[in-house]
């Protein structure tokens, strides 16, 4: 069957693969059903089939229109096999089967769900919301029909009661579930407040809009509850987001930096200063969640260390696909290898990372397990400083414009204040580095300098991309030396033979250049063909080839009429009222 679906699935057509599905749940059935077995049955073990394959939430999507369709029909297909007749005169009777089957399925689903460790609130809501007969109880009705039993075994009476007292249930699970919610909040305002009656929550830092150099933990489950109370006493600066009501209010109860939003939005991740940080850690979300948020962010940031805690082995991969950087698997251990990362990343000192790491394991990962009492942080880094900070380590990643350049190409230190402290490649390290080393996919740059410059060279290590914006990217990096452009240097022109076709040569001056390059290019961050000055005011600009024409621009917003090429060994000028070259 895998191999049908991914056959299928192949075409890309969509009727096609839903017509599949669609045979598959019928023709499952009719087998099952030759085979005396119940169509229901059939139709069950179908869809077993299709949810176990990799194709599952595929045929989900598609056929979502028709469970909606066919659940509306089961449920008016239920309330047909209701005989009013039959519950008006024995409303009573029906009234207390209902009573029967709350209190039975109440106790029952509570008491399963306080087994599996959870709390009272949880318990309240799952057994007033799982309190109804569930569906599947139908085919197990008619199957026993089909036989002669009967619930309670008092024939018609017993099935019409059943299916009276079902409906009666159906209809009330909303009650039931506004109910349930609504004793499953207060009981946990009852447990919130006696936990905090004793304690003085701290004031809510404010959350600085000059935030950089920091970690983002999106989310607030269990994992990041961990790792932020470690972060807490640490001196590296973070920042959460959650969209969790009762995370957020937690956080900031104990006077935690929260924003409440969606990580994988790029307004969020915005306002908690993307551009400007240094790790985002993906700590408690589902893997599509992670993989949705890794995405963004590598995006928008591609020099951040993005570090992903993940359930199963299987989602390690499509994770470092979508841009996570290490993806560390699951329970405690997990805590301390985040701990770690984040560590090293702060150029923390090996020894020292190790005994941070050591002293969490120690009493059986007590300081995760147990609530901090005295106040006192569980981690100190000792070796933080600003080297620290402003140095990080970034994966050249296949097709982003500075892979295939050379160090001396580049100039990362002149043009972004960026320096190169060493390439780390095929498990070596490279420190001293010879102006000739092209940059390849896979190296790990070790690069220091400040925020700002990091949230300017990333430009250079984005990936997806198109040619012209690559070449945009590096020539920004290096055109003006190119044309070795000098900013005290007057610029003259000397007439010539044609000079008398001109009739404004009355405007030119000696001038000195506004820019290394096409000033609005350089402005925009985008790329020219050649150079050219205004011979009036010494305005760099772009020619008629290039994309911008900031050279024309400029004419036709200033009225200057003469420019001349800035091009290596080229002296000639043009008028533009005249239309004559000088």
């Amino acid at each position: 069957m895998p191999k049908v679906l991914e056959t299928v699935a192949r075409t890309c057509s969509q009727e096609l693969f839903l017509l599949t599905v669609i045979a598959i749940c019928f023709g499952t059935a009719y087998l099952t059903s030759i085979a005396g077995v119940s169509v229901s049955l059939g139709a069950f073990l179908a869809g077993l089939l299709v949810s176990e394959s990799r194709f599952s939430q595929h045929a989900f999507s598609e056929i979502l229109p028709l469970q909606i369709l066919f659940s509306a029909t089961f449920f008016v297909s239920v309330g047909m096999l209701l005989d009013v007749r039959f519950l008006a005169q024995n409303l009573l009777f029906v009234l207390g089967a209902v009573a029967l089957v709350l209190i039975v399925k109440v106790i029952t689903t509570g008491a399963s769900v306080f087994a599996l460790g959870y709390k009272l609130p949880v318990v309240a809501a799952s057994g007033l919301m799982l309190a109804q007969v569930g569906e599947f109880s139908f085919v197990l009705e008619r199957a026993g029909r089909e036989v002669n039993l009967f619930p309670a075994g008092i024939a018609e009476i017993g099935s019409q009661t059943f299916i009276a007292a079902t409906v009666i249930l159906m209809v009330i699970t909303p009650l039931l579930a506004q109910i349930g919610m609504g004793l499953s909040r207060r009981l946990e305002s009852r447990m919130l407040i006696k936990e905090t009656a004793d304690e003085t929550p701290e004031p809510r830092p404010e959350i600085s809009s000059s935030l950089e150099n920091h970690v983002i933990v999106a989310g607030y489950g269990q994992a990041a509850r961990k790792l932020v109370r470690v972060l807490a006493g640490s001196g590296i600066p973070y920042i959460i987001t959650t969209l969790s009501p009762i995370g957020a209010n937690e956080a900031e109860t104990e006077g935690l930096p929260v924003l409440r939003g969606d990580a994988s939005k790029l307004h969020t991740l915005t306002l908690v200063g993307i551009d400007r940080a240094k790790l985002l850690v993906i700590a408690d979300d589902d893997p599509v969640m992670a993989h949705r948020i890794a995405s963004v962010a590598r995006n928008f940031n591609p020099t951040l260390q993005i570090v992903v805690r993940t359930r199963y082995l299987a989602d390690v991969e499509s994770l470092t696909k979508a841009g996570a950087d290490r993806v560390v698997l699951e329970e405690l251990e997990s805590i301390v290898q985040l701990l770690a990362g984040i560590l090293r990343d702060y150029q923390i000192p090996a020894e020292e990372i190790q005994a941070h790491g050591e002293a969490i394991r120690s009493g059986g990962y007590a300081a995760l397990r147990e609530p901090i009492t005295d106040g006192a942080p569980v981690v100190v880094c000792d070796g933080l400083n600003q080297n620290c900070l402003d140095t990080r380590t970034v994966t050249v990643r296949d097709g982003a414009p500075i892979s295939g350049q050379s160090v001396a190409a580049l100039k990362l230190e002149d043009k972004y204040g960026i320096r190169i402290q060493e390439i780390r490649r095929d498990g070596m390290s490279m420190s001293d580095l010879q102006s000739d080393l092209v940059v390849q996919p896979g190296d790990e740059l070790v690069l220091s300098g400040s925020a700002g410059a990091f949230a300017k060279v990333a430009q250079l290590f984005r990936t997806g991309v198109s040619e012209e914006v690559k070449e945009v990217a590096l020539s920004s990096s290096s055109k003006s030396d190119r044309y070795g452009i000098d900013l005290e240097q007057a610029i003259e022109l000397k007439s010539n033979s044609n000079s008398t076709n001109c009739s404004h040569l009355d405007l030119i001056h000696s001038v000195t250049p506004s820019a290394r390059g096409c000033e609005d290019c350089l402005r925009m961050g985008d790329d020219w063909v050649h150079l050219r000055i205004c011979m009036t005011c010494g305005h760099v600009g772009c020619c008629d080839d290039s994309k911008n024409k900031h050279a024309t621009k400029h004419y036709n917003e200033t009225d200057h009429p003469i420019i001349r090429s800035l091009e290596p060994g080229e002296d000639w000028a043009w008028c533009y009222l005249d239309e004559t070259m000088l």
